[in-house]
């Protein structure tokens, strides 16, 4: 069986979707089943265009030009290059999933497509992504063979537009083995911010935290790790001037993963304010290397707290108010609360979700 996976953005690019796809690839591989990547040929916010076809392990990677509307990425050489393939696994909603699904008459292959948290992650453009969602995409996904959703604020964002028989639950994993050989060692009061740099990460909100929090605690130090996505990196770093924390807030930008995972070794916390999260790969990555998690209170990381209590759900709202939570929690037992986020990461563990995809194929296999 030959699985096409589509992705806007894949390997070299970083980001949440890229590794999960990336892993899954390498998972499914280990399980005799053919992966193919077909995403765009330029990563977020680069001019670079990237070569177009390579090959990683055993993944053929394709690479395809688009035109650039800015939020919508128009690519239908798409359709000439899942000829070989027996399914295709759309991962996230834009031109890919509305294109593949309007012309299912012309390919007639199966699709699966993953939620991967939406289009609702910002309230820009609010009104129009209300009627793409609640009214194209709802017709469309008329067309999709089964929807994969990665949370339970996916499921229920999902279910208005998607029958729920086609509706199946699978959370994102992570592959622990990055994580088996690197050396842990924390460095004390050390927090770690990983994503890309937008409306809905709030990054704002922590640097606001951090301005009460270095005059409790003045060798903080928080590294802000990713691109910035919605130009809101200027207004971050106006903050941390204005506060005068600048020793205490490093803007340190994108990272290869190698060097990724040396910043996740010596963290002490995996720190994140967001509004809106689709999963958050890089709270389980954190958690993984031993991290102590200081969540916003969204579902997602309320989950992912559950093994720690309802004070590590932090009120960043309240900047000052979060910032003596964190102290407070500061003075906790943290070599046994970094055990606490060993072990909770090893729920979303490859192991532990491989065979829910490799089931969810083998009923298209038998078709």
């Amino acid at each position: 069986m030959k699985i096409a996976h589509i992705t806007n953005r894949f390997y070299p690019c970083i980001g949440g979707i890229e590794t999960f796809t990336l892993d899954l690839c390498k998972e499914l591989s280990k399980n005799q089943i053919e992966c193919k990547v077909i995403c765009l040929n330029k990563c977020a916010n680069s001019s670079q265009k990237l070569e177009h076809y390579a090959k990683l392990s055993n993944m053929e990677i394709i690479r395809i030009p688009f035109f650039d509307l800015k939020y919508y990425k128009i690519a239908p050489s798409v359709l000439s290059h899942i000829k070989d393939c027996d399914l295709l696994h759309i991962h996230g909603i834009g031109f890919f999933s509305d294109f593949l699904l309007m012309t299912k008459f012309l390919h007639h292959k199966p699709i699966i497509v993953q939620s991967h948290g939406g289009i609702f992650h910002t309230k820009k453009l609010g009104f129009l992504k209300n009627i793409y969602f609640n009214f194209f995409e709802k017709f469309l996904f008329n067309f999709a063979d089964i929807v994969v959703v990665d949370s339970l604020q996916d499921f229920e964002l999902f279910k208005k537009i998607s029958a729920d028989s086609k509706l199946i639950h699978i959370e994102n994993a992570i592959s622990l083995d990055d994580f088996s050989n690197i050396k842990i060692g924390k460095e004390k009061n050390s927090f770690l911010f990983v994503g890309r740099i937008s409306a809905n990460k709030r990054v704002d909100l922590l640097v606001k935290t951090f301005a009460f929090l270095s005059k409790l605690m003045p060798d903080a130090k928080l590294h802000i790790i990713g691109t910035d996505f919605d130009n809101c990196l200027q207004k971050c770093k106006e903050l941390v001037t204005g506060s005068n924390i600048q020793k205490n807030v490093i803007f340190v930008g994108e990272l290869q993963r190698e060097k990724l995972l040396e910043y996740y070794s010596k963290a002490e916390y995996i720190i994140s304010a967001s509004s809106y999260e689709g999963f958050g790969i890089s709270i389980v990555e954190g958690m993984a290397s031993g991290c102590i998690p200081l969540l916003s209170d969204i579902s997602q990381f309320r989950e992912f707290a559950k093994d720690f209590g309802n004070e590590f759900i932090i009120d960043f709202e309240n900047p000052e108010k979060a910032a003596n939570q964190i102290l407070g929690i500061s003075r906790q037992d943290k070599k046994r609360l970094s055990e606490i986020s060993r072990h909770s990461a090893e729920r979303y563990s490859w192991k532990n979700r491989i065979n829910e995809f490799v089931k969810l194929y083998s009923g298209f296999a038998k078709k």
